[in-house]
């Protein structure tokens, strides 16, 4: 009843989450299988990688990569729930970054190909975060400048 009078639709906060969360899990699934022993792309995935990274069915042997992808995950949702006053948001983002930082030590036995894919999908997202903020503010700015306007000429007239 109360999202009924606040018009607000649950489902419709979740749904996004509910499609993405398994898309996510499922491309990581599918990569890991890719850069697996049995794959038949595992020899050109040996040999295919970056200067800094040859071997992409290894791990990455500094743990550099799983440190970019805990820090992109994190601002993302920090980004994601920027300007949010509603507690449940702020505790979903604080309970999904603490854990992807539980999940380091996960992450730094993934192979450096799963982080091929992972770490520029999470930075386009990072960028399209700071790119709605830019276009947000901006907004916010020309309705400031607007409204200031107007009551300039209102007072003057």
């Amino acid at each position: 009843r109360c999202c009924r009078a606040a018009s607000v639709q649950p489902l419709a906060i979740v749904a996004v989450p509910l499609v993405q969360i398994p898309l996510l899990i499922w491309s990581l699934v599918g990569i890991r299988r890719m850069v697996d022993a049995g794959s038949p792309l595992t020899e050109q995935m040996r040999a295919g990688g970056p200067g800094w990274q040859r071997d992409l069915t290894a791990p990455h042997a500094p743990g550099l990569l799983p440190v970019v992808s805990v820090a992109l995950i994190v601002g993302n949702l920090q980004l994601a729930t920027a300007g949010t006053r509603s507690g449940l948001f702020l505790a979903v983002r604080n309970g999904l970054q603490a854990a992807a930082v539980v999940a380091y030590p996960f992450f730094v036995a993934l192979p450096a190909g799963v982080f091929a894919c992972w770490i520029p999908n999470s930075a386009f997202s990072l960028a399209q975060h700071l790119a709605a903020a830019a276009s947000r503010a901006a907004s916010r700015a020309a309705t400031t400048t607007a409204t200031a306007t107007a009551s300039t000429a209102t007072a003057t007239a």
